[in-house]
């Protein structure tokens, strides 16, 4: 059976200049070393992105967080204290020249699941997954031959700024599992662009499951490097079950109208699976008698 292990990239050394997030850095400063920016992080990192892990229902996985070497003191502690929290968070301190080279490391970390292969899973370190994300994402790669890539297509994003919650349906996200094969350690997650992934497996090897609740949360922020939230008003309703699901998010609603459009929505598809379940339980009853 294959291990599930989860690899984020924190602030290691980036070659990668992003316009937004170095706008008020001086030149020749280090974001991924600037207090200012590592406290929105931490700050984000703490609020969604930790707890969603805390609550994974299958507690049997490796998370791995990557952070430079030169992380200032005070956010060491944090680190520790994530640690001594949640036994599966496994910080990794990278210089810049392993940071550069993260991938080749990993690779080699990873060549100790050769006689099973390993899930591999990407999340960032500002987003959030379902609670059973690592579940589900077991019961369809644990015993997986082959290589194989999984896909939750259906996502959320969330404005914490504004508190407002959109659906995002997108199957070739960045929220992708990716199942080695026995014998090889040499692609994961990290080994290809998440939009480039038909050209990694082929068609009957990447497997798509729809849930009923969306199975990962964008965070958008203001700091992101590239996400923003999407505004088409096709997407703005989404299901009540996501308050539940993800409790963290202070989703709120512009307008009594959009509440109870969004109920509207959501009763047919309520009634149906309440009559499936009913004809399901007098199918079992009818089969017990005729027995």
């Amino acid at each position: 059976m294959k291990p599930v292990v989860v690899i984020t990239r924190f602030n290691l050394a980036s070659r990668y200049r992003y316009r937004k997030l170095y706008a008020d850095v001086p030149e020749g400063h280090y974001i991924f070393l600037d207090e200012d920016y590592l406290e929105k992080r931490f700050a984000l990192f703490e609020k969604y992105t930790f707890p969603s892990f805390e609550a994974q229902t299958d507690a049997d996985f490796r998370w791995i967080v990557m952070f430079h070497a030169d992380t200032p003191a005070r956010f060491r502690e944090k680190i520790d204290a994530f640690s001594e929290k949640l036994t599966v968070f496994e910080p990794w301190f990278l210089d810049d020249d392993e940071s550069d080279r993260f991938l080749e490391i990993i690779k080699d970390r990873l060549s100790e699941y050769d006689d099973t292969g390993v899930i591999t899973v990407r999340v960032d370190n500002d987003d959030m997954i379902g609670r059973d994300f690592v579940e589900i994402a077991k019961q369809h790669l644990a015993d997986s031959e082959g290589t194989f890539v999984l896909t939750f297509p259906r996502g959320l994003q969330y404005d914490m700024r504004t508190g407002r919650c959109m659906k995002y349906t997108y199957v070739n996200n960045h929220f992708m599992c990716h199942a080695s094969a026995p014998g090889s350690h040499d692609t994961n997650i990290y080994s290809f662009q998440h939009t480039d992934v038909d050209k990694v497996v082929s068609g009957e090897h990447k497997i798509i499951v729809k849930t009923e609740l969306p199975m990962w949360v964008e965070i958008v922020s203001g700091t992101n490097c590239v996400n923003e939230i999407w505004t088409r008003p096709s997407k703005v309703f989404v299901p009540y079950g996501v308050k539940a699901a993800y409790p963290e998010l202070d989703i709120k609603w512009s307008s009594k109208r959009q509440w109870a459009l969004n109920a509207a929505m959501s009763l047919p598809g309520a009634f149906f699976r309440m009559f499936a379940d009913i004809f399901t339980l007098i199918k079992l009853r009818m089969g017990r008698i005729l027995s």
